[in-house]
């Protein structure tokens, strides 16, 4: 039987016991107004098979944050690089075996993304992206 995997809802776990947020992580895109943080995950074309089964492969990930003051979402991104970066295989653990993390390393710096006006406020948008990797569990 395949195993969900649960590689996102960990990272985001991950990051929210490491890093004082200001509000929750939305997943894909922020729904709601005022400041957010989003998360983003698709998976990448890299994949290294093992006898046995196991598969090595990398998953790429955008964390975005959109707060008031464009210090503070640079100031929050930069938090959360840090403490994904040094993450090491024990802090990212699979609630249900289907992985084991490898490690984690920043692909893109963090970087203005954009201005959004929300409820007649405007705020900053920022972005960094990473590449994760780990090893699929049969």
């Amino acid at each position: 039987m395949t195993k969900t995997l649960d590689l996102d809802s960990q990272v985001i776990s991950f990051i929210k016991a490491t890093v004082s947020l200001p509000t929750g992580i939305d997943f894909g895109r922020q729904d709601s107004s005022g400041p957010g943080v989003v998360y983003v995950i698709k998976p990448t074309n890299e994949v290294k098979r093992y006898y046995g089964g196991r598969v090595r492969r990398a998953y790429a990930f955008t964390i975005m944050t959109k707060l008031a003051r464009p210090i503070d979402a640079i100031g929050l991104l930069s938090q959360i690089v840090d403490a994904v970066e040094h993450a090491r295989s024990g802090d990212i653990k699979s609630a249900n075996g289907s992985f084991q993390f490898v490690k984690a390393e920043m692909t893109d710096s963090p970087a203005y993304r954009s201005a959004v006006e929300d409820s007649g406020e405007t705020y900053s948008v920022y972005g960094a992206s990473f590449k994760t990797t780990i090893i699929l569990n049969n």
